[in-house]
Parts: structure tokens; sequence; C-alpha cells
């Protein structure tokens, strides 16, 4: 079997998840979506850029997910979750468990993963883009590692108050 259809694992912050990648026709169905979700987005968060993607200041990114967010109607955020998590699984105990079945947000489990840190979600929906886009994502890698960069509820980390620097 190929190397890029086996399964990622990935911890984030204490968290070990794991990704199957979607089969390519929903890929591409996806990555429609978010060229559309995200889009119009790119401009304001490139504007955030000063000598890379690494040093990209947080309050950009935080506003520009804000802003791309409040754009979409509860139902339409809440399916493209689901799209999205849907090949996505947690380690529960020693025990592999996904997020989402049969188009279903699993809540326990879901909340055992994300209750009081929300921004971890996002930090998984990157995981989940870098594991079905890596030849799209490699190009702007550094928005990824300003995510990496927050704790669970989306405040800077370390030294990093301001902006990442890598």
């Amino acid at each position: 079997m190929s190397e890029k259809f086996v399964r990622q694992t990935k911890e984030i912050d204490g968290t070990t998840f794991y990704v199957l990648p979607f089969n390519s026709f929903k890929a591409i169905l996806l990555q429609k979506r978010i060229a559309e979700i995200v889009g119009p987005s790119v401009i304001t968060l490139i504007s955030g850029v000063k000598e890379g993607l690494g040093d990209m200041d947080i309050s950009v990114v935080s506003g520009v997910l804000e802003a791309t967010l409040s754009k979409l109607s509860e139902d339409k955020f809440s399916k493209f979750l689901v799209d999205l998590l849907e090949k996505v699984s947690i380690d529960i105990g020693g025990a592999e468990l996904f997020l989402i079945k049969d188009g279903r947000v699993l809540d326990t489990i879901f909340d055992s993963a994300f209750q009081l840190e929300t921004m971890k979600l996002y930090k998984v929906i990157w995981f989940v883009l870098e594991a079905n886009y890596p030849d799209f994502l490699s190009k702007i890698k550094g928005f990824g590692d300003v995510l990496q960069k927050t704790d669970g509820i989306g405040k800077p980390t370390g030294d990093n108050k301001r902006s990442y620097k890598k």
C-alpha cells in the first residue's frame, strides 16, 4: 500500500489524534469548500506576515478565524466540521474512538477531546488539512506553526505573546 494512504498520528496538547486520508474525490470537493470559506480571508492573513508565516501575529490569525467563521451559518459550519472530522479518531485510555459516526458527532468523545480546549479543535483541523493536502499546505506551513503555539483556549504560549518566530 502506498505511504500516502496510511493513517497519520499526532499528539496535540496532550491528546493523541489519528487521521485517515479522504478519498480523492471527497478531498477535491472539500478543497473547493475550503477555498470558498477561507479564500477571501487569505489577503487579511497575509497582511499579518512580516518575514514569514512563522512570524505571524496571533491577533491577526484569531481575527481572520473569527471573521471567516462568522460568515457561516451554524448549519453550514456544523456540516463542514462533520465532513472534515469524519476520519479523525482519538486515543482514550488505549482505545481508538472516532469523533464522528454515520455523519453525527459523538458528543461524549468530542467533549473528551475539546471541552474547555476549543483551540485544540482548530489544531486538529489543521492536522486533517496537513494529512489530506500536503502538496498545497507545504507552501503555507507557517500558519499551522502559529496555531500549534497557542494553548487549548487560544492564548499564545511561552515567550510568544505577540508574534511567533521560528
